[in-house]
Order: C-alpha cells, then structure tokens, then sequence
C-alpha cells in the first residue's frame, strides 16, 4: 500500500459498477460494437469501454497488429461491378448487394479502372439529338481503335522485345520500332505522307 499523507481519500469512481455492468452487456448483446454502445448510453469513452469489454472478456478483445486481411477480388469481378455501376440498370446498392460487396467498394473500382473524372453513370440523356448520338458513337469508335493499337504495341513490345512488362514506345530503337510496325502493318494500315 502506498504512503499518504493523513486526511487524503481516494477519489470516488467516475462510473459505477452498475453502470459498468450494463455497458458491457449492452456492447455484448447489441452487435459487440464499442461506437454503438457509447452512442445508445451516452458513456464512456471508448478507452475506458475497451477496458471494461477487457476485463470481463479478456479474449475477445486481442488487438491485432498489421491490419486486417483484406479480401481480394479478380480483376472480371471488379471490370464487371464497373460495367454494371456505369450502365446503371438499378442503383448503386442494388448492384453492390448483387456482387457481395458495399456500395463503396464499388465505386473505389471504378475510380481505380477509370479514374475520378470519369462519372459513375454513364446513360444517354433523353434530350440527345440523334446527331449527338452519332457522334459520339463515332468519337469512341475512333477511341477504341486507339486503344486497341496501343494495346497491341504494347503487347506486341513484351513478346518480340522480351523487354518485361514496362516496356515504353517512346523509349525504343529504331530497329525495335520497325519490329512493331512489321508485326502489326497486316492489321493495321499505315497512312502514307506526302514529303
């Protein structure tokens, strides 16, 4: 026991033990959720709760270092939640609660596939004219064939090169570059310029 000095008391508990034993219950039976219990009873602070929840149920409450384990979803998962999200045939919880995943989650692929700027959806407005249609049909048709042969230069580059995955157009030799227009000149025609 320690020495003090005569006349000194202890201080009196802030929270009673009635008041502990119904915290820790409530936290028990309502889903083992500290910011619930705090927010339904108004006390304590989640410090003092998690020493509470530590002293009636030592092993529930282990703390885990590194993070949790996170679940990882294949790539067709992902592109297909984007696809669904963009075409948007029923709401973004709907399609998130048909893939297994939150809504969130679904937009968090869809910016890391297609970025901030792109929007979530990406319907036809009513009021388009069928002139705008067209073109912007035609704008992404010329897109996607872009797409398609920087995709087949790049591919192209890591199998004839052997130069690994990385491989930059920009930064390849003239023999190189020969190499990739011979490989591709059957699919692709070459523009002829006037000197």
């Amino acid at each position: 026991m320690l020495d003090l000095p005569a006349g000194y008391a202890c201080r009196k508990p802030r929270y009673s033990q009635t008041q502990k034993k119904v915290a820790v219950e409530h936290y028990r039976m309502h889903g083992q959720c500290i910011a619930s219990t705090i927010h339904a009873l108004g006390y304590p602070c989640r410090s003092v709760l998690s020493d509470w929840i530590g002293e009636v149920f030592p092993e529930s409450r282990k703390r885990i270092l590194g993070g949790f384990k996170q679940i990882s979803y294949s790539d067709s998962m992902k592109q297909a939640g984007v696809m669904a999200l963009c075409a948007r045939n029923g709401s973004a919880q709907a399609i998130a609660e048909k893939l297994g995943v939150c809504r969130v989650t679904l937009y968090n692929w869809k910016n890391q596939l297609l970025g901030h700027e792109t929007p979530a959806s990406m319907k036809l407005s009513d009021n388009s004219s069928p002139d705008q249609v067209k073109l912007q049909l035609e704008t992404l048709q010329s897109d996607l064939r872009q797409f398609q042969l920087e995709r087949d230069i790049l591919k192209t580059a890591n199998e004839i090169l052997e130069k690994g995955l990385g491989v930059d157009p920009q930064k390849l030799s003239n023999r190189e570059k020969t190499l990739l227009v011979e490989a591709h000149k059957e699919r692709y025609l070459l523009r002829r310029t006037e000197y």
